[in-house]
């Protein structure tokens, strides 16, 4: 007699998903999408930055935001930097989610200096992986 095979119903119960990954944070709202290209060097220097010092990086993207639309570093001489496209050799495509009060906080910023919100999330982290976590000379 063979045993039933792994992950199949027994007597008529319905197959449970695995749960995989870290658990879902529960959020007071909702959180908003927001796309800019950044070269593949950076993202995984930000990846690990958010996971050393952040565990997600949801949360860091929140903090430098905040932050950036706080010290707003632009007018202290910051120039906007322009993203490459995809298909320029090394570059990413990075999608953010921000919740939906800060999202709008930059969408009306990069407006208000009338930059493209693809630069103006470009620029917030290329100033926060080079200036307020610069990398370490080894």
């Amino acid at each position: 007699m063979s045993s039933p095979s792994r992950g199949a119903p027994v007597s008529g119960e319905a197959p449970q998903r695995r749960k995989r990954g870290r658990p879902r944070i529960e959020r007071d709202e909702e959180l908003q999408l927001n796309q800019t290209r950044i070269p593949e060097q950076m993202r995984g220097y930000l990846k690990a930055i958010a996971a050393y010092r952040y565990d997600t990086l949801i949360k860091m993207h929140e903090a430098a935001f905040r932050r950036f639309l706080e010290e707003k570093p632009y007018e202290q001489g910051l120039q906007f930097r322009i993203p490459r496209t995809v298909s320029d050799t090394g570059w990413v495509q990075v999608n953010l989610l921000l919740p939906e009060t800060l999202s709008n906080q930059v969408r009306a910023d990069a407006a208000l200096l009338g930059v493209s919100l693809a630069s103006y999330t470009y620029t917030v982290l290329y100033w926060w992986a080079t200036y307020v976590y610069p990398p370490q000379a080894s």
